[in-house]
């Protein structure tokens, strides 16, 4: 069962230096969640226990691994994990359609490496714009416990996904917002009955904890 208490501020300051935990099969140079928030993100964890995961922003599936792992050597019974994806971006002109495939096989293989590694997890991938899967995963899942927002950052894309996802949040949830730097518009996005902590670490993430 998900632990509904506040987050320790100093065990998550402390866990930017921690040695992360990934597979066994992700070379250490296989990287696109940076170290420090991938630790953070193990803390929370740690101490949340969250029963219903939600990832903006596969990519390579990196950030995935990292939360399936973690849930399953906490041995949260039940755990849920949905990772949407936009696929593929035909307004990306410095991407050919093979690198689109190149990236469409890279992340089916790790999809495949972590559900097979993690099966006490139900990892669930969902390609399309987020506006579309984000209602889709809630209406599956009813509340959410933890969100790792990674896909568009700006502003307007980071707003309409926080519109879907805001009002499915269970108590004490968690969203943690990456790459939002100290000038990025949403830093001081604190809404009422949320608790804000900005981390500089990376590209800088936000973090919001619902207190209501």
């Amino acid at each position: 069962m998900t632990n509904r208490v506040p987050l320790n501020m100093e065990r998550l300051l402390r866990a930017e230096s921690v040695q992360t935990e990934r597979p066994h099969w992700m070379d250490g140079r296989d990287w696109s969640v940076n170290p420090p928030l991938a630790g953070m993100i193990q803390e929370v964890l740690w101490q949340m226990r969250p029963e219903r995961c939600v990832e903006s922003g596969t990519f390579l599936a990196l950030g995935t691994a990292i939360i399936a792992k973690r849930l399953r050597d906490l041995e949260v019974r039940g755990a849920t994990l949905d990772t949407v994806d936009f696929g593929k971006n035909d307004d990306d002109l410095t991407a050919t359609d093979d690198d689109w495939r190149r990236l469409e096989l890279a992340r089916r293989n790790r999809l495949n490496k972590i559900m097979a590694d993690f099966p006490e997890v139900a990892v669930r991938y969902h390609e399309g714009h987020t506006r579309d899967m984000l209602p889709r995963i809630i209406r599956m899942i009813g509340q959410w416990d933890f969100w790792f927002q990674d896909s568009g950052h700006l502003p307007g894309m980071i707003e309409e996904e926080w519109a879907i996802m805001r009002p499915a949040a269970a108590p004490f949830a968690v969203a943690v917002f990456d790459d939002i730097n100290m000038a990025h518009p949403i830093r001081h996005l604190a809404p009422e009955g949320w608790m804000p902590f900005w981390s500089a670490k990376g590209g800088g993430q936000l973090w919001l904890q619902n207190t209501g």
